[in-house]
Parts: C-alpha cells; structure tokens; sequence
C-alpha cells in the first residue's frame, strides 16, 4: 500500500511538471523566450532520478553486492605479515667470570676464563608470515555466499520491477496530458469558429435590417 502510495504521489508530481513543461508558447508571458516540449525520454529520465524508493532500492542494492564480494574473500587463504623493529639506545657489555656456570671434574670451571658478551647498538628487524586456510568452515562459507547472492538478486529483480512500473505509469501519464492537451486544442478551434460565425450572422442580420 505504502509502494503504491509514494509511486501514485510520484506520478502526480511528474504530471505537474510535463503538463507545465509541454504547455505551448503562447500561454507563456511574452518576455520569455518559448519553452521547448518535454519529450517523453525525458520525462521517465526525470521520473528516475526524482524517484526517492528506486534511489534507496539502489543503494541497498549497492550494499548487497559489496557484502557478497567481501564474503567471496573468505574462501581464498589469508596473508597476514608481521614486521617487529628494534635498535638499542646504548651498547650492552656483559662480563662473565670463569666458573658462573658452575665448575665441574671433567671439565673445569665454566666458562673456564673471564669472557665478556658485547652487542652492539644496531636495528633488529623481525619478520613473521602467517598463511592461514578456514578449511573446516568452507561450507558455512559457501552457503552464506549463496544466501547473500541471492537476496542481491532477488532486490536486483526488485529494482527492475519497480522501475518498469514508473515507465509505465509516466507513460501513461504523458499520453493522457498530450490527450488533454488535444482537447484543449480542438476546444479552443471550435470557439474560434462559433465566434467568428456569430460575428458573422450579426453583420447579416445588420445588413437585412438596413435593407428593409
């Protein structure tokens, strides 16, 4: 009901326009210059673009098919790379005195002299790939990806109906405006002529009143 409702509104306000639109010159004020009639191309042109439920059909639409290609992108393996940075601010040296690690028979102290560790104040950079496949949910996937390229298809076909019956109905308002318009014509012509044949009987009956 609502539907039907806002193409009837639609509608009426596009009868306005073409009928104001399509109006001959004459009717305009004499100072501007004269309008040229709205062809019918044009007028669903117009009707399309105006048309608030076919915009917000659009867009959703739009939505649909950006969900569907972003689940589409589950089914391939994902890269995921990660790159850790470092650099000491100071050099670190450490001392380590023979025998710290403990001294033993068979082998002495260890270490078995005083050793120093010196690392240098330099970048370490650290690199991690990741591939990861949800094998275990392809199906799930597969399925939400047909559901969703259905209703995208479903709202596509909406769209299309929806459009098709604002052509149809500016089409026939445009046809029952250029009727009217017609009429209007064929009115103005036929008192044009009784005018004129009254203007007509008026100077004979004056010119047989004078002869008699």
């Amino acid at each position: 009901m609502k539907r039907h409702m806002t193409c009837t509104g639609s509608v009426r306000i596009l009868s306005i326009i073409i009928l104001v639109m399509i109006q001959p010159a004459s009717i305009m004020r004499a100072q501007q210059e004269p309008a040229r009639p709205l062809a019918l191309e044009e007028a669903v042109s117009l009707a399309r673009s105006h048309n608030r439920e076919l915009k917000e059909t659009g867009i959703e639409i739009h939505k649909q098919k950006e969900a569907l290609r972003e689940a589409k992108t589950q089914l391939y393996p994902r890269f995921d790379t990660y790159l850790l940075a470092s650099e000491l601010l100071n050099p670190l040296d450490f001392t380590i005195p023979a025998g710290t690690l403990g001294t033993f028979p068979a082998t002495g102290p260890i270490p078995a002299k005083e050793s120093t560790i010196h690392t240098p104040a330099r970048p370490v950079a650290i690199t991690s790939v990741t591939v990861t496949q949800p094998l275990t949910q392809l199906l799930r996937i597969d399925l939400s990806i047909k559901e969703q390229k259905l209703g995208a298809e479903l709202s596509q076909q909406s769209y299309f109906e929806r459009e098709q019956g604002l052509v149809n109905e500016v089409r026939r308002a445009y046809y029952a405006i250029l009727q009217s318009k017609s009429e209007v014509k064929w009115e103005q012509a036929l008192l044009v002529y009784l005018e004129e044949l009254q203007h007509l009987t008026g100077r004979r009956l004056q010119q047989e009143a004078v002869l008699k």
